[in-house]
């Protein structure tokens, strides 16, 4: 008799302990949830937000202007800016350099590159005279750049250039563009075949071993 008076005191007990816990834990909870948030805020607090800067479109404009009296350019500028200094300049020199890539923001993000000696451009912003194709906002997008502001926009830009023939600019379908860079490999227009697959991942496994010490 004794024992079992014994056993159902430690058992009340048990659930008295146990509901203190949880009431312990419900109200933690709240106060974890409020702390994470402040956290979170005061990190946002320190960012750098990026602010418009006329001085800059204007210096994208100036270069886009270059293109005027400038043999195998096109007028699309660029200006690359960070802590409110310009560290890049662009102008589309496609046709000058024979190279279809060398686009304004392209061409800035080169220039900022081997100005700052480092691919990782985060935390500058990219200013330029056209809203960009699918091309420059991928190289945007991997050099890190922060923030885009543009001038004209591609509809813009189309209508400019509405009636141009071939052999005054090589003609470039900005939506196709978009929607092929954006495609998974087998559902793109441009045929593709995997050859050799075993012997390039030795030599990418063979390069990367050594950096992961």
């Amino acid at each position: 008799m004794a024992a079992a008076l014994t056993l159902c005191f430690v058992f009340r007990m048990m659930c008295i302990i146990h509901k203190i816990r949880q009431s312990a834990n419900a109200r933690g909870r709240p106060a974890m949830a409020a702390a994470g948030l402040l956290r979170q805020n005061v990190l946002k607090s320190k960012e750098k937000k990026a602010m418009y800067q006329e001085t800059f479109m204007r210096q994208a404009l100036a270069l886009a202007a270059k293109a005027l009296d400038t043999p195998g350019t096109e007028p699309f500028g660029a200006v690359v800016v960070k802590n409110g200094q310009v560290v890049g300049e662009g102008l589309n020199h496609s046709v000058a350099n024979f190279d279809p890539t060398s686009h304004g923001e392209v061409e800035a993000i080169r220039d900022a590159c081997r100005r700052l000696r480092s691919v990782d451009l985060a935390g500058c912003d990219l200013y330029t005279s056209c809203e960009p194709c699918a091309l420059c906002v991928a190289a945007m997008r991997i050099a890190g750049i922060r923030a885009l502001f543009y001038a004209a926009s591609m509809e813009q830009a189309g209508r400019a250039f509405d009636g141009l023939p071939a052999a005054a600019r090589h003609p470039i379908d900005v939506d196709d563009l978009r929607a092929e860079a954006g495609a998974p490999l087998a559902l793109r227009k441009m045929p593709a075949q995997q050859h050799l697959a075993d012997e390039a991942t030795k030599v990418l496994a063979a390069w990367a071993a050594p950096r992961k010490r």
